[in-house]
């Protein structure tokens, strides 16, 4: 049975936007969600990971078993509830870190539809 994703607007916005950039990254993240739907918790590491001292659960959706430039931000659970558009955090921390802090920001301010 699949797992139910939502995807808060605002990341929707910026995946829009980021397909417009790169079709390629657009799909790998596509892909990435898919999985995320058939596999749920189970889907683990390359794949998957949990963001350290992020204290609220959130964990990192890995495209392409973290060859991808681009990661997704989201809160486990039912459902799904993906957050943020984030770049890789090695190669750009501080887009890490913005995008770490506007979930959490749109975890706060969410309510659930």
């Amino acid at each position: 049975m699949a797992e139910r994703i939502i995807i808060h607007p605002d990341c929707r916005a910026e995946l829009e936007a980021l397909a417009q950039r790169s079709r390629r990254d657009a799909n790998a993240l596509e892909h990435a969600r898919e999985k995320l739907a058939v596999l749920g918790s189970s889907l683990g590491y390359p794949h998957s990971s949990a963001i350290r001292g992020t204290g609220g659960g959130l964990r990192e959706l890995r495209p392409k078993a973290g060859r991808c430039p681009w990661r997704l931000v989201y809160r486990p659970g039912r459902p799904f509830v993906i957050l943020a558009l984030a770049p890789e955090a090695v190669r750009d921390p501080r887009g890490f870190q913005r995008a770490l802090d506007a979930a959490h920001d749109r975890l706060d301010r969410w309510d659930g539809t």
